[in-house]
């Protein structure tokens, strides 16, 4: 009832736009949404036909459009609205020729020749349309990909946005916490994802809401079956086209036509034929999969009895799909063992006897993995280099600590024998926090043995998804059309996480919420003459996006558990967020962070376009406008983000993340021994951030732009555009934005670091943080705008390319162009609106393994900030009584350079058939000031890792980490590119490419980094240059191939073409979608800590193979090939400390083979029944995802896999329907 009220209202909302603006002059938007049609009419010896009348009319609908050819005989048509064509040219004293069946695609130029024979007019001779697959006239990379495919190809989820992955120089982007690989997320030729531009009916639909917390980069996607078409354009498209470096994802809807068509269709599914995922257990159940999509659409001309007809003149098509989803996710996570378990967490000696390997400390003392150390016991070794404790030789400044051991540590070193490992790792109950061990009692039992990856779940996420399209075409006299579309969406999620109740552990993204989507256009074309066209629309889009946590209304829960302070109000329920020590340590427990989450995004847009045709050149321009708003009210960690990573409870720089769970229940006393550490313990890191008013960031955009695709000669065209673009920065309404800049960032103008603040909000400061930050030799800037920052004003992108047909089957097509990056899409977390004091962001992050969290406001790392027993009491969340030495802060470039790709390409089309091409090319790109993600405060200085980063950072006075989004990010794209396409023809389509390619980068995702981050970006000698490797998105090897076949049995085929045999054999059609290519890269990291707060990857050891061993889901790397660099030491610091590069590895392959058997059942007149049968993944190939796991120095666990790449919708899934088209 909900969806059907806000959809009416919707609707209503729209209609009424639509008649005002039918009434209203208005400057709208340049249609790329078209083609056009070329040629040249001669005789039949080749001499010109000047001035012979060209009529080209829409089979469907009946509309026509005349021109008369010049001097030469040559004719263009342009803008020509997607369709189907009969193409009639003539002139007295001449037969007429015709040809049918012109089918204009989406950004097409069509070259038509007609030979007129010498006769009467009277007389004509009809042609059968055989335009080429070669492109004679463009120089732009793109694939095509019509109707029948959209409709034909085996889609899982029925999401035409999937089909661009087959296209060549395309792979889908790497895993994400967003679920956007679910809604067909994409990379093309080495651009992010986000660079991507998605189109509907020539209008914007990308989504500009925060974080793509819509688990989608576009606004709407109609149904299959609404759809006319799409292009995927990956390079050098033509100038009409900006706001983006990636591939553009051309999408047109279908309108209605003289004739009543539509279809209505049932999409069923049942686990019951489906195979389990890899990960679910033996004697686990399959996880529950129910679905049903149904709809349909209609389309025709729009008839009033008795008072309207709307033949020739006004069509409609709507259209309207519902989806009922229960499917189970299967998790993979790590709990304690039933043995720690039953002890009440008291006996730990799982973490010892389930793992191999060893650790050794600066005495040289040697113990196994697994070994849970006493913090209280933290000491540095004496001058002298005798230990005082154990009386053990060890090097003078080092730290140690003993374990917790059931016997003397005195003199005694190797603690790796049987009888040593008995006495280890019993935890006294009087040590332990009882709140953290109730907290530990949420975890359910392991389904399975081991110590990591020993619980499996699948609990149900249910999805409710309805959705329409409208669509009204109105032709006005023969000059004027106008068409209106507006687009719904409602997406109801409930998405649980791996654990039940309050546990549990499950991601911010996708979450429980809601989506609701928009989008509408309205476009009228005017033609001026028959060489001069005007073309001009709107459009406006908008996307609401909601989310809570689980109990996000239940109260009182982290005061049940001892956890005091967590702010208990609306929506803010729940437990805080318990991370530990990654791949080898316990699940998240509790609720994630970046909720509750209420995000949304308003896009207007507005453009002019002008076509006209000069002799031989077919010029456009035009100007685009837009003004997108993307409202955000998201806390970053409302109820708190504890991590204990197990620094404080392993060997010191050592840290083994097994030990996690005794940091977390541990709490922090006084030193056990002389000279020790006091109060070590508690979490490592603590992130806390009060309730954030809603911010209003708003941007421009402004385009301009000219096209002219110029033939030379008959056999060599040039396309040669210019375009201009504004990329506005986005201000936020209300001036809530601090900007802060360091200094050594040096994206300042005179070498000062500064912190940007808008002048009419100065008031709101306080002077004590203005004296923290003069106290740390930060300016403040106070700026007359709003802004981040100010955007570049010279932004001239020139396209420059060719097509040139040295023989009838060949062309050859190059080009270059230069294409700005918008705004990278990112979360609000990082953003410089929460900056102090519009969001208090506090981040306690102890110094080093040896030193605690310290308290701001007393200098002293006493325990009283980090313990769970502590929460939030000793924290201060108010603008006006919180410690500045608490805050951490967010920045961009004041003065930010556009980002930008220089792509290139060169390809031979041959055509070997009517039908069928064949190509070979080379693309290539190069990108420049990319937005990349950084510590905002960090050091320059290496340094031993026991070193208090605080006291060797930029800003001391200040919390260490933030985020600066720096824009000198780099990358490099090559590749080669070949394949085959046929045209459907004699029952049979298919298009086949691969791509040899290699991207190399200095860039991290903002929004999922699969590489790591840069380790040391201030250091001399560093810096980003320093971590330039391959692309999280790099892929060597790419194989897709998709194709239909229709049978050749029953009526009007070539084989059993009447009778019983007819009947039974005949109908039946088989379609195919098959991906085949490498892994993506990702990498080891350091075991040990090299350096105080910079980062390490480990290196790698000549001569041992990377992937050698059992190379599957137990050990997909071989942990003998790496190794840690020495750690800096007091006398010798070098970068030769943090390693070398990261992505030194690929994950698994990916294989893929979707099927579909169609029958066919005629019915009445042109409708029919259609039987459908679709098989994805035929052979249950389990595709993995990237290994977890990463510590090489504990073989028994390292490189492991717990998960597949895309689950829930991994296994072989068997899909049936039922359609009817009338």
């Amino acid at each position: 009832m909900r969806f059907l009220v806000q959809a009416a209202r919707r609707l209503a909302i729209s209609v009424s736009a639509f008649l005002m603006l039918l009434i209203v002059p208005c400057v709208l938007r340049a249609q790329v949404d078209t083609g056009s049609i070329v040629g040249q009419v001669t005789d039949l010896t080749g001499a010109t036909v000047p001035g012979a009348t060209v009529t080209i009319a829409e089979e469907n609908t009946g509309i026509r459009n005349m021109v008369q050819a010049g001097n030469d005989g040559s004719f263009t048509f342009s803008p020509v609205k997607l369709g189907v064509y009969t193409v009639t040219a003539e002139k007295p004293g001449f037969k007429k020729s015709v040809q049918s069946h012109v089918t204009v695609s989406i950004q097409s130029r069509l070259e038509l020749g007609f030979k007129l024979e010498v006769g009467s007019v009277a007389e004509s001779v009809q042609v059968e349309s055989t335009v080429a697959l070669l492109e004679t006239q463009t120089s732009s990379v793109q694939q095509l990909v019509d109707a029948r495919a959209i409709n034909a190809l085996p889609l899982n989820g029925r999401n035409p946005a999937f089909l661009a992955q087959l296209s060549p120089g395309v792979t889908f982007a790497q895993n994400d916490g967003r679920n956007l690989q679910a809604s067909g997320s994409f990379t093309a030729n080495g651009a992010k994802r986000t660079q991507n531009n998605y189109l509907l009916d020539g209008m914007d639909n990308n989504a500009a809401i925060g974080d793509l917390v819509n688990q989608a980069q576009y606004v709407v996607m109609p149904p299959p079956d609404a759809l006319r078409e799409f292009t995927v354009q990956t390079s050098n498209y033509s100038a009409e086209f900006g706001h983006s470096a990636g591939a553009v994802l051309n999408v047109s809807t279908k309108s209605g036509s003289n004739r009543f068509h539509g279809n209505l269709w049932e999409y069923v599914r049942n686990d019951l034929f489906d195979a389990k995922d890899y990960f679910v257990l033996a004697n686990q159940q399959k996880p529950k999969f129910r679905l049903n999509q149904f709809g349909g659409t209609l389309g025709g001309p729009v008839i009033i009895p008795h008072l309207y007809n709307g033949h020739d003149k006004t069509f409609f098509f709507v259209d309207y799909q519902g989806s009922r989803i229960v499917q189970g996710k299967t998790y993979t996570r790590t709990v304690p063992t039933a043995a720690e378990a039953a002890s009440n967490f008291t006996n730990l000696q799982d973490l010892i006897t389930l793992q191999t390997g060893s650790r050794t400390d600066a005495l040289g003392r040697s113990f196994p993995t697994g070994t849970v150390f006493d913090p209280a016991t933290t000491r540095a070794i004496p001058a002298s280099g005798i230990d005082p404790v154990t009386g053990l030789a060890g090097t003078a400044g080092g730290y140690v600590r003993d374990p917790f051991y059931n016997g003397s540590v005195a003199g005694k070193s190797v603690y790796t024998d049987a009888a040593s490992i008995a006495q280890m790792n019993q935890i006294p109950a009087s040590r332990m926090y009882p709140g953290a061990v109730n907290l530990l009692k949420l975890y359910p039992a392991p389904t399975s043995g081991g110590l990591i990856n020993n619980y499996t779940s699948s609990p149900n996420n249910v999805t409710n998804i309805n959705s329409f399209d409208a669509r009204i075409d109105q032709q006005i006299g023969q000059k004027d059309s106008v068409f209106f579309r507006y687009s719904f969406m409602y997406n109801d999620q409930v998405t649980p996480g791996p654990f039940p109740g309050i546990a549990d552990g499950g991601a911010s993204r996708p979450g429980n919420g809601y989506t609701e989507s928009q989008n509408g256009a309205l476009g009228w074309t005017h033609i001026l003459t028959s060489h001069l066209v005007n073309e001009a629309r709107v459009g406006y889009s908008r996307v609401f996006d909601k989310r809570l946590q689980p109990q996000a209304n239940t109260l009182g829960i982290p005061e049940q558990y001892g956890i005091p302070g967590i702010p208990q109000i609306a929506q803010n329920g729940g437990l805080p967020l318990f991370e530990f020590g990654g791949a080898n340590g316990l699940s998240n427990l509790g609720a994630a962070g970046t909720l509750p989450s209420d995000k949304a995004s308003n896009v207007l847009q507005v453009t002019e376009n002008v076509s006209f045709d000069r002799s031989h050149h077919q010029i456009r321009t035009g100007f685009e406008f837009q003004n997108v708003a993307f409202p955000m009210a998201t806390p970053t960690a409302s109820r708190g983000d504890f991590v204990h990573s197990g620094i404080y409870t392993s060997v010191v720089n050592n840290t083994d993340g097994s030990t996690d769970r005794a940091q977390f229940l541990l709490n922090p006393i006084a030193s056990t021994v002389p000279g020790g550490v006091n109060y070590l313990g508690g979490a490592n890191t603590l992130t806390a951030t009060n309730f954030p008013p809603a911010f209003y960031p708003i941007r421009n955009y402004y385009a301009a732009y000219g096209q002219d695709s110029w033939r030379v000669t008959p056999t060599l065209t040039l396309n040669l555009g210019l375009r201009y673009e504004f990329l506005g920065i986005p201000a936020e309404r209300d001036g809530r934005v601090g900007n802060f800049v360091a200094a050594a960032t040096g994206d300042t103008p005179d070498g000062l670091s500064r912190y940007y603040f808008p002048q009419r909000r100065l008031s709101e400061l306080g002077t004590t943080f203005t004296s923290f930050l003069a106290a740390n030799n930060i300016l403040l800037t106070p700026t007359a705008d709003s802004a981040i920052g100010l955007a570049q004003k010279t932004n001239f992108a020139p396209r420059i390319g060719f097509a040139f047909q040295p023989a009838q089957k060949v062309s050859v097509r190059g080009g270059y162009g230069l294409f700005y990056q918008a705004n990278e899409n990112h979360g609000l977390s990082i953003s410089p609106y929460i900056n102090f004091p519009f969001q208090v962001t506090t981040s306690f992050t102890g110094g080093s393994a040896v030193a605690g969290i310290v308290n701001p406001a007393t200098g002293q790392a006493d325990g009283s900030i980090g313990p769970i027993s502590q929460g939030f009491d000793n924290i201060s969340l108010s603008p006006s009584s919180v410690v500045p030495g608490s805050l951490a802060f967010n920045g961009e470039p004041r003065f930010p350079k556009t980002g930008y790709t220089q792509a290139y390409s060169l390809q031979v089309q041959y055509q070997v058939a009517p039908n069928t091409i064949v190509f070979a090319g080379y693309i290539g790109g190069n990108s420049r000031h990319i937005q990349t993600s950084l510590p905002t405060n960090t050091t320059n200085l290496i340094r031993p890792a026991t070193t208090t980063l605080r006291t060797i950072s930029f800003f001391p006075n200040f919390a260490t980490g933030g985020t600066y989004l720096s824009r000198n990010g780099a990358s490099n794209y090559n590749s080669l590119q070949f394949g085959a396409e046929r045209r459907f023809s004699n029952g049979l389509a298919f298009t086949a490419n691969m791509t040899y390619s290699k991207c190399m980068s200095n860039v991290r995702d903002l929004l999922d980094n699969g590489v790591g981050n840069v380790r040391a970006p201030y250091v001399q000698g560093m810096g980003l240059g320093a971590d330039n490797t391959l692309c999280d998105i790099d892929v060597r090897r790419i194989v897709h191939t998709s194709g239909t076949y229709e049978l050749p049995f029953g009526k009007g085929r070539r084989f059993l073409t009447s009778g019983a045999a007819a009947w039974v054999a005949g109908g039946w059609s088989t379609n195919w979608i098959l991906t085949v290519q490498d892994g993506q890269p990702f990498s080891v990291a350091c075991t040990t800590t090299t350096a105080a707060g910079l980062g390490c990857f480990a290196l790698k050891v000549p001569g041992q193979d990377l992937y050698a061993g059992p190379h599957n889901v137990t050990q997909f790397l071989n942990p003998a090939a790496f190794a840690n660099p020495p750690a800096a030491t007091a006398n010798s610091a070098t970068i030769a400390n943090l390693g070398g590069p990261g992505g030194q590895v690929s994950g698994p392959p990916f294989r893929r083979l979707d099927f579909s058997v169609f029958r066919r059942f005629n019915a009445f007149r042109e409708s029919y029944f259609e039987f459908r049968g679709e098989v994805f993944n035929v052979t249950n190939t389990a595709n993995f995802a990237q290994p977890g796991s990463l510590n090489f120095t504990t073989p028994s666990t390292f490189a492991r896999i717990s998960a597949t790449r895309d689950n829930p919708n991994d296994p072989r899934q068997i899909q049936l329907s039922g359609k009817y088209y009338f």
